[in-house]
């Protein structure tokens, strides 16, 4: 049969087991009836592992249960420092934000050196494991800096005031200071106090936790023992069976003979381990006796509760029950507010999850609508191409037809080279028809460009003739009629010198080939015959002209003619295969510029349609980004929400646990706080006297405060109306202008004295000037500086002095 215990659960783990301890005959008699129901050797190997198992199982069982009672110790005491830590820095913040209240008061102005309450409360709380002290360290000695250095600037201004003053506050401050010495050594002895007790319920539990261990160990020993002896009989029986079954079947004497000799050396070396094990179990027996005597020398539950530490802690436990109170109502404040935040913000996320899920159809359509455009524009894209297919194997084709093109315009350039030089003739024929000789050169030797360039030099020549001409006719007109006159006069006369000259010349001419005399007789028959030597010289030229014209033109006209020929035959061969492919294309042509107008209307629309999906695309776009930004900033606020309210079920649950202990120690304590109650009344009487007499030197101390710093802002004031005073005491009489400071003292602001009143508290109507209200509603001292009633931001209104 199976020794094996029956699983338990992991609930009843939490302390160990009671064990009932039984004397050794009794555990020997339950060892060997079990032995006895054994049938074999390995029935009995099987059922000892089992009972081995089973006690390891035992002990680590107790094991893990001490060690989650130590794990939930630690937990709590960590919970308790954290507590500690969380009052100690909201109390150092007060006691921050007051000095700086104070400094604000006293220099009516803002100061910069205030600590950042959330940056120094998750430093406080929110610090890892890994980081060092010295890291730690870093903001805490600069915030205590700034403290230090608000202090010192209040001492500097206490040490303006009067000796008696000092004195006064010296001796307080030393009545305080022996006070805060003898909380401070009494809250180190108690903390001593607690450290002692927890170490000593420390080391009781290690003495438990060692007991245990050996008892175990001890009912192994004796399981061993029994087992020991136990194994021998059987293994005897099973031999004296085995014996009579081989005197049966005739077995070997020498087989016997051997395993005789075997379990003769095995139960040898048992009763040696046997023997070292009763001396082991000798040795545990005094260490469990001298256990037992340390036990017996730790304190009783009686002698502890009679202790002064103890009574300490009753009455910190009263104090803790009233705490536990007031931490419950917080507690149910908090679930409220949690419940509050939750459904707000289970609003919140399905109004967020409806503007996602319309914004996210909007988007989809409009998708789609891009998707089908993109479609469009593919299926018009591959149609473009084709037509470009086609269009390139139509180019193909006619750039063939273009070589054969090329070759009819060459021949045609020389049919127009051919009509260039006819015209060149033509225009030969013309100067020799005319007479001129320079026409003929020209015609002959220059080509049609030439000719084009020497002509318009001639007529840019004339232009500029022409402009001088009226650049001189403009300065005719501007002259007087005597002067104009008198310039046609001798331009007149310069024209006839010139014609007189001229003719001189020509009779000289004709008198050097004719020899004329001046007779009267002869000029007649001079003339006549000097008239038809002019006719026939001038037919000399004109047939000279045409000779050497005509010579010319023969010459020029051979070579024509011989590339005429040549071209027509090669015109005659192409323009009977090329008049109807020519017809043909230009049909084609036409046809290809129509739907490449269509084409081209089709593409630029595309192109709109294009540009302006595009610039959807980006409004989506910039859109989406948008509204991703606004997704991320309402994750962060969930976050901050969500870490707000972790630490806040952290903190009920630390103060639910806080307030099931406090329960029930103050179930435990009620009974000794009875006998505590009266000497208690009479502490607390002589705490309230002493308070009492503290009060009464504080608010002493107050009055004296607020009168030195009235006279001091009297001073302040009488000074400034000295230097106003000494400024003005020759203009003016004196009477006139206090009447006018102190007409501008009403005007201006009673808690700066710098600017003029312009907004009024409704509540208590005192008027201020905007900036020192502004400063009172931001840092949330919502109270009138002179009479002190709160207000809000609807009680302000401006006024108009």
């Amino acid at each position: 049969m199976d020794r094996k215990r029956p699983q338990t659960d992991d609930s009843l783990l939490n302390s160990p087991p009671g064990k009932i301890l039984k004397t050794d005959n009794e555990l020997a008699e339950e060892d060997i009836s079990k032995l006895i129901t054994l049938d074999s050797p390995d029935d009995y190997l099987l059922a000892y592992q089992k009972e081995a198992i089973w006690r390891r199982m035992e002990s680590y069982k107790s094991e893990l249960a001490r060690t989650k009672e130590r794990v939930n110790k630690l937990q709590n005491r960590e919970q308790k420092y954290l507590d500690k830590y969380m009052i100690l820095g909201k109390y150092w913040l007060k006691i921050e934000e007051e000095i700086n209240q104070f400094l604000s008061k006293t220099e009516n102005q803002d100061i910069d050196n205030a600590i950042d309450s959330l940056e120094f409360l998750k430093k406080l709380y929110q610090s890892e494991d890994e980081e060092r002290l010295e890291v730690l360290e870093k903001p805490f000695i600069n915030y205590f800096n700034k403290i230090k250095n608000s202090l010192d600037k209040i001492v500097e201004k206490k040490i303006e005031k009067p000796i008696n003053e000092k004195e006064l506050i010296n001796k307080i401050e030393k009545q305080n200071k022996k006070s805060s010495d003898e909380v401070i050594t009494y809250k180190s002895k108690l903390e001593e106090v607690n450290t002692k007790i927890n170490d000593l319920e420390e080391q009781i539990n290690d003495f438990k936790v060692q007991i245990t261990i050996l008892e175990n160990k001890l009912n192994k020993k004796k399981c061993l023992t029994t087992s020991a002896k136990y194994s021998t009989l059987n293994k005897d029986s099973a031999i004296g069976h085995s014996s009579l079954s081989d005197s049966k079947g005739d077995v070997n004497v020498t087989k016997l003979s051997e395993e005789l000799s075997e379990i003769a050396a095995r139960s040898e070396t048992r009763l040696k381990k046997l023997k070292e094990m009763e001396e082991e179990k000798l040795k545990l027996e005094n260490e469990l006796n001298n256990y037992k005597i340390q036990l017996a020398d730790v304190p009783n539950e009686e002698q502890v509760m009679e202790s002064p530490t103890y009574k300490n802690l009753q009455i910190q436990c009263g104090y803790l029950k009233s705490e536990a109170d007031s931490s419950k109502a917080q507690l149910e404040k908090i679930i409220r507010e949690y419940e509050a935040l939750k459904s707000e913000r289970q609003s919140f996320m399905d109004q967020l999850e409806q503007e996602e899920h319309n914004r996210r159809k909007s988007l989809m359509s409009d998708i789609r609508k891009l998707m089908q455009e993109v479609t469009k524009l593919q299926s018009e894209k591959e149609a473009i191409q084709r037509t470009l297919e086609l269009r390139n194997s139509k180019d193909q084709i006619e750039l063939c037809q273009n070589n054969e093109i090329r070759i009819i315009a060459n021949t045609r350039k020389d049919r127009i080279i051919c009509l260039e030089k006819q015209i060149q003739r033509l225009n030969m024929k013309k100067a020799t028809d005319a007479g001129d000789k320079e026409l003929l050169e020209m015609h002959d030797n220059a080509t049609a460009e030439e000719i084009i360039e020497k002509l318009r030099k001639q007529i840019e020549e004339q232009k500029k003739e022409l402009e001088d001409k009226t650049m001189r006719l403009k300065s005719y007109e501007l002259l007087p009629k005597n002067e104009r006159e008198q310039q046609e006069i001798l331009l007149s006369n310069e024209h006839f010198k010139k014609d007189i000259e001229t003719l001189k010349d020509k009779i000289k001419n004709y008198e050097k080939i004719y020899g004329i005399t001046e007779n009267p007789t002869t000029d007649k028959a001079i003339s006549d015959m000097a008239k038809r030597l002019r006719d026939y010289e001038e037919k000399n030229k004109k047939l000279e002209l045409k000779c050497a014209s005509q010579e010319k033109g023969y010459v020029k006209l051979l070579a024509e003619v011989e590339k005429i020929g040549m071209a027509w035959q090669k015109l005659e061969e192409q323009n009977s295969s090329k008049v109807l492919n020519l017809t043909e294309k230009e049909v084609q042509i036409v046809k290809l510029i129509a739907e490449r107008t269509k084409y081209d209307q089709k593409c630029h629309a595309l192109m709109k349609e294009k540009a302006n999906s595009n610039n959807y695309i980006i409004a989506l776009k910039r859109q989406s980004e948008k509204q991703l930004e606004l997704i991320r900033k309402y994750e962060d606020h969930e976050k901050n929400l969500t870490s707000l309210i972790t630490i806040a079920e952290k903190n009920a649950e630390n103060n639910l646990s806080l307030i099931e202990l406090h329960k029930k120690k103050a179930l435990e304590l009620t009974e000794v706080c009875d006998e505590q109650k009266e000497k208690l009344e009479k502490i607390n009487k002589k705490f309230i006297e002493m308070n009492n007499i503290i009060r009464e030197k504080t608010i002493n101390l107050e009055s004296e405060i607020v009168k030195n710093k009235r006279l001091g802002e009297e001073i302040i004031a009488s000074k400034k109306r000295i230097e106003i005073l000494s400024k003005y005491e020759n203009s003016g009489d004196s009477n006139l202008q206090k009447q006018l400071e102190e007409y501008k003292a009403l005007l201006k602001c009673p808690s700066c004295n710098i600017q003029f009143k312009s907004h009024v508290i409704m509540r208590c109507m005192h008027v201020f000037c905007r900036e020192c209200i502004d400063k009172r509603v931001d840092s949330r001292q919502r109270k009138c500086p002179t009479c002190g009633e709160s207000f809000g931001k609807q009680d302000i209104k401006q006024i108009y002095l």
